[in-house]
Parts: structure tokens; sequence; C-alpha cells
């Protein structure tokens, strides 16, 4: 099993310690898909006391003692330590009332939601423990998405996980076809409500890992067809939705699939925000996206090219691209500013601080010279000619 060099070094400091250590979970999943994890999970049988060893050894502090894992980062990967654990009697369709580190490791196992994450690869005899039949279900074509007990127990005990299955459908849905069991499908459709019960930042936090694949539209478009945006974004309740969102598809910037599924969903991105609790700087940008996007369609240049100005120029090419993608007619206002690339800041004028100097204005009339250039221009943009600017300089000087 081809791992990094990180991982490997771990397991064999485990092994000095006499921890037999298994790869389990996603990472597992992952390689034998051929992708790259995005993480890495070691599990073992074992206690607090061995955890605390282990963390004093990496000179880390990062334990989780109530679910008995330890968390370290490599770089930009990262790897979590786990004790094998069992839970049980769960509440508030989240959190089990009781966490035991007396388990095998199929118990740990079973307790990993779903089939395809319920694999284990033993370290020591270079083994692969498929207790659920995962690798039957990676073999079939479309591949079978299955929870390793009834799903109608699994997602009422821990309403989560069915946020979890969408993004194991989008994962798996990156290389092979996938689909759900008929036995999820009923579940997702009769406990689906219990989504509003989680805290909203736990929710999107699972679904960030969704934006960030290059399937989004795709997973997106499966979570239309399930009825369950309105449980993770209540402002759409009521609306009539796309199905169709392949244009979230591909690697883009996060803001620009912000603005794209506002622009699917017809709701503004700070709306559909709804103080979820992170991020909130990319949904403040995806919100001027979104508006300038909407002006771009109408004959308001001076509003429309203010509200560009407060993009960078990468941003205002994906507001031009957002434009193309959801509206079929070419505006003057759009021709104008994307095809013809008017003048949008002051930096775009034809003349510069250091020729206002060179003209006799004082420095602390330099920035509102250009801004007040800036907005000439936008009314008429053939006066964007350095001699023309300077004309009306003198002429409003006069």
């Amino acid at each position: 099993m081809m791992m990094p060099k990180e991982v490997n070094a771990l397991v064999e400091e485990l092994h000095k310690l006499g921890v037999r250590s298994y790869i389990v979970g996603g990472a597992l999943r992952d390689l034998l898909l051929g992708m790259v994890p995005l993480d890495y999970d070691i599990a073992f049988k074992g206690n607090l006391d061995l955890l605390e060893t282990i963390a004093k050894n990496y000179h880390t502090s990062r334990i989780d003692r109530i679910h008995g894992t330890l968390s370290m980062h490599f770089l930009e990967m990262k790897v979590e330590i786990s004790l094998f654990r069992k839970e049980e009697s769960y509440t508030d369709a989240r959190h089990p009332l009781e966490i035991s580190f007396n388990a095998e490791l199929e118990e740990d196992l079973l307790r990993r939601d779903f089939v395809l994450n319920s694999m284990a690869y033993d370290c020591s005899t270079k083994e692969i423990v498929d207790p659920f039949k995962a690798r039957e279900d990676l073999g079939k074509r479309p591949i079978d998405i299955r929870t390793t007990r009834p799903a109608a127990i699994s997602f009422q005990e821990d309403a989560l996980r069915m946020i979890r299955a969408l993004r194991l459908f989008g994962r798996v849905s990156l290389v092979r076809q996938a689909e759900f069991s008929q036995e999820i499908k009923q579940a997702l459709c009769s406990f689906r409500s219990q989504i509003s019960l989680l805290r909203k930042e736990v929710v999107h936090r699972e679904l960030l890992k969704i934006w960030n694949e290059s399937n989004t539209g795709d997973t997106f478009s499966c979570i239309a067809d399930l009825d369950v945006f309105q449980l993770i974004f209540p402002a759409i309740w009521g609306q009539q939705i796309s199905t169709d969102m392949s244009c979230l598809n591909g690697h883009q910037p996060f803001t620009m699939k912000l603005a794209q599924f506002a622009s699917c969903v017809g709701i503004p991105p700070m709306i559909l925000y709804d103080g979820l609790g992170y991020n909130k700087k990319y949904w403040k940008k995806a919100e001027k996206m979104y508006h300038a996007t909407r002006l771009l369609g109408g004959d308001a240049i001076e509003l429309a090219k203010t509200e560009l100005s407060n993009l960078d120029e990468k941003e205002r090419r994906l507001v031009c691209r957002l434009y193309t993608q959801f509206y079929a007619k070419k505006t003057p206002l759009y021709v104008r500013i994307c095809e013809k690339h008017e003048a949008i800041t002051v930096y775009d004028l034809d003349i510069d601080a250091k020729e206002l100097i060179a003209l006799g204005l004082r420095k602390e009339q330099i920035g509102s010279g250009l801004r007040w250039l800036l907005q000439q221009v936008y009314l008429d943009e053939s006066l964007n000619e350095r001699d023309k600017l300077i004309q009306l300089l003198l002429e409003r000087g006069k």
C-alpha cells in the first residue's frame, strides 16, 4: 500500500511502542479507488495513557480524550490516530451518551457509518480486513453506497450522517459512478428533517468539503433531487431551484461557486449564509459578485462600474463569466465592460497620480481628482485619453 513517508514513519514509531496499527476509513477507500487521500486515519487497540505517550513523542497536545483521538499535521496533510471505540445511546440526533475504548477492530469498523469506510489495512500483515464486503461494492458499476447498520437507525442516531452520505457520494463520484442503496434513499426521505436539529456550523463544515471538490455541481444536483437543500439553507424554503448545477463543477475559486449557487437558486449569498459562523468574508465577496452580475443585465453604467470597482481584476473576470452562464442576452452594458474592457477603477485611466502632480495638483487633491475623472469616464468612455482628461481637469479648475 503506497502511503506518504510521514505516515509510514508514524506507523513504524507505533510499532516500536508495541502498537499494532491499522489504516482505516476514507484513506483506505481512496487508495483502493486510485485517489490521493485528503487525510489519514490510524486506529489501534489501546488506552488513553498510550495515546498520551504518542503525543509526547511528537510534541503535540491535540488530544480529544472524550473520543480517544490525537490529531497531527504534516504540511497540508492531516493524520488522526484513534483508539478503537464503540458508541451507544445517542441523544439530540447527534451525540452518543456512552463511548467505550474497550472495543475490538470489527466493533470500531461497525461505527464508521458507511461500508466503503469500514475497511482496515493491517500495517503488520499488509492485509485488508473487510468484514462488510466493501471491496465487492467497489467492484460494482455503479458503486453501491451502503451503511454498516440499518440506515434508518444510523441516521436517527446521528443526523449528520446524512450530510456525510452526500459527501461520500460526491467523493466516490470523482472517479466512478456511484449510487445510494435503496435503503439509504428511503432513510434520507424519512429522516432528512432531522438535519434542521443540527448546529449550522457543524453541517457546513461537512458541506465545505463538497464545495472543495471538482464535482460540486453534480453532488449538489443530487442534493437538490433529494430535497435536502432547504434544510441546509432555510432561505430556500418554497423556492423553485434548478436541479442542474453543473456550472459549479471544476476547480474554481470558492467565491465563484458561492455566486453560482446563489444564481442557481435566485437568492443573494448573504441571505443564504444566514449566520453560518464560518468563512463570512467569502460569502460577502460572493454577494458583491452576485449583484454586479445582475447589474450587467441593466443599463445603469455608473452603478454597475461602481459595484465592479469593489472587486479585484480576477473577480471582475469571474463576474463576466457568471453573466454568460446565467443570462443568454449580451446587453450593451455587458459588451462595454466585459468585451471592450472599459475603465472600472482609477488605475484604468489614461493618466496617473504623477501626471496630476506635474499639472499642479496638491497631493491631497490627487485621490479626489482621479475619482472625479473616473466618474466622467463612466459616463463617456471616449474621454479616457490623456489629453482629454487633462482638458477636463483644466475646465474643472476654471
